[in-house]
């Protein structure tokens, strides 16, 4: 029995006797996705025509995280069969759920199209036992249904796409590509469905950086949204090598080349730091395996605490209420080898003041020479108060204020004394001045840019942990004064042949043990 004129369409409610191995297939394709497709699902190839689709492992993770995760964003070079990929799973979760609704947007109307034409060759080639019943009046070029009530529906990216619908899962492909403006109402549109526990899968390759998928992507991989970011890299599709780039280039030009395959957001902004040096940086870390040589309190140290050493601690500092983020930067001086980081945006000040004082206290068990200070915004002002009214401050840190002041304290931040101190850290930045572990802190270097008169950080991201290290900067700034490390440090040591200490890195004389010596109390 089929429906209509198509023999390859299984009628709704039709009645089927199930072998056993039938019955365990079903079962272990009903567990899994990935199994569901190596063993099951056939795609078109451009050249050899129908052909099983044999995942590749990064096309099976994607898949494990979709069952994982409830929001995903895949940032993807062209060509890697993440359509496929995200088809195939969509027709999984179509057949194996029941009651779902699954909203497909494109940027385009025949995209739109050309991915439920896929899902549905991908049903169509099933064995006719596997296959769920199909609603005749709803199998076209937009929306296919089956008997388990569970229906897939394609269309264009619009303000009100989606509108009224129960959605149970949301894809929005190549979502770059959408108008800004669209993008922006259709998100709005569709979020108060989504809230009340639909499923999201957004993928694309970069367009620009202003517009929202890049302010999700740069969230996702900031951890500020709900969004778990997946990018797909060029060679992982397997077979491509220099040769491929090369013709790639040659035929696109450099400036698609790193947007389309080398998934660069490429921007009209200038970017403080150079995105190389930044880039060296993360990769040098990789090479080195970095990583937290202990935790307290689940915040990283990089490197233990040498009496021999002075540090700096830099405050920015924030409400508390889930937007803005309170990060504190310790470094050593004058390697300004960074040694920890604190990012948290659920704590008030005060909370974030005693999170600052142990650290302080911490500090000081191991050295007398610790230097901080904190800028004196508002929230700022309000961990000063604690510390001026605090009846058991730090005894050994040194407070470090704008022009030495002993009335107002820490660091105003204007738009003249930001662009002097992102100037200082962007110079010994790039002439390998200073170490930076924290994968948090080289994404923000990588998203801030030129805004007016000041820089600032790119619309989705945020800029906490380089506000933080320029309190850092202005505290060099005003030891300079009295101490000719800082003074060498800012304005005339180059410093081409790397951040001094880092010998320290695997070096086995530095592996004491964190419980070797005694803790003044947990942070």
């Amino acid at each position: 029995m089929v429906a209509r004129r198509n023999p390859r369409l299984k009628k709704a409610n039709t009645e089927h006797e199930y072998t056993f191995e039938q019955i365990t297939e079903i079962q272990k394709c009903m567990a899994d996705p990935a199994y569901f497709c190596r063993n099951y699902i056939y795609i078109k190839h451009p050249i050899d025509g129908q052909i099983k689709f044999d995942l590749f492992d990064y096309q099976t993770d994607i898949m494990e995280r979709y069952v994982k995760n409830r929001y995903n964003i895949i940032l993807s070079a062209r060509q890697t069969g993440k359509t496929e990929t995200t088809c195939a799973y969509l027709l999984w979760f179509a057949m194996f759920q029941t009651d779902k609704t699954i909203l497909i947007v494109s940027n385009k109307s025949d995209n739109a199209k050309e991915i439920i034409a896929k899902i549905q060759n991908a049903y169509e080639e099933l064995p006719h036992w596997l296959k769920p019943g199909i609603d005749e009046n709803s199998w076209n070029k937009h929306t296919c249904t089956f008997d388990n009530k569970s229906r897939i529906v394609a269309t264009t990216t619009a303000s009100d796409s989606g509108r009224g619908m129960a959605i149970s899962l949301l894809y929005c492909d190549e979502f770059a590509f959408v108008k800004h403006h669209i993008q922006n109402e259709f998100w709005d549109s569709i979020l108060p469905t989504l809230s009340t526990g639909g499923a999201c899968i957004i993928s694309s390759t970069p367009n620009g950086d202003t517009n929202l998928f890049a302010k999700i992507w740069r969230g996702a991989k900031l951890e500020t949204n709900e969004f778990v970011p997946v990018h797909i890299p060029w060679d992982a599709f397997p077979g491509r090598g220099a040769e491929f780039k090369k013709e790639k280039i040659g035929l696109l030009g450099l400036r698609k080349w790193e947007q389309e395959f080398e998934c660069k957001f490429i921007s009209s902004d200038h970017n403080l730091f150079d995105g190389r040096c930044v880039g060296d940086m993360e990769k040098r870390n990789i090479l080195d395996k970095i990583e937290p040589l202990f935790h307290i309190d689940e915040q990283p140290f990089w490197a233990h605490i040498d009496k021999d050493k002075s540090y700096i601690v830099g405050v920015d500092p924030a409400s508390g209420s889930g937007n803005d983020h309170s990060v504190i930067e310790v470094f050593e001086f004058p390697s300004l080898i960074q040694v920890s980081e604190f990012r948290s945006n659920k704590l008030d000040a005060p909370l974030v003041y005693t999170r600052l004082k142990k650290i302080l206290k911490y500090l000081e068990h191991f050295t007398d020479d610790v230097y901080f200070s904190i800028e004196n915004n508002g929230v700022g002002q309000a961990m000063i108060a604690l510390y001026q009214t605090d009846q058991a401050p730090p005894e050994k840190s040194f407070f470090i204020s704008q022009g030495n002041s002993e009335t107002k304290l820490g660091f105003t931040t204007t738009d003249k004394s930001k662009m002097k101190t992102c100037l200082q850290f962007k110079n010994l930045f790039e002439k390998m001045g200073m170490r930076i572990f924290s994968e948090v802190c080289l994404t923000e270097m990588k998203n801030y840019v030129r805004k007016g008169s000041a820089y600032a950080a790119q619309v989705g991201a945020t800029d906490d942990c380089v506000s933080a290290i320029n309190v850092v900067f202005r505290i060099m700034e005003e030891i300079a004064q009295h101490d000719p490390r800082a003074f060498d440090k800012l304005y005339v040591v180059d410093m081409e042949g790397g951040a001094e200490g880092d010998e320290w890195i695997n070096d086995p004389s530095q592996t004491n043990n964190i419980n070797d010596v005694p803790m003044p109390f947990s942070l």
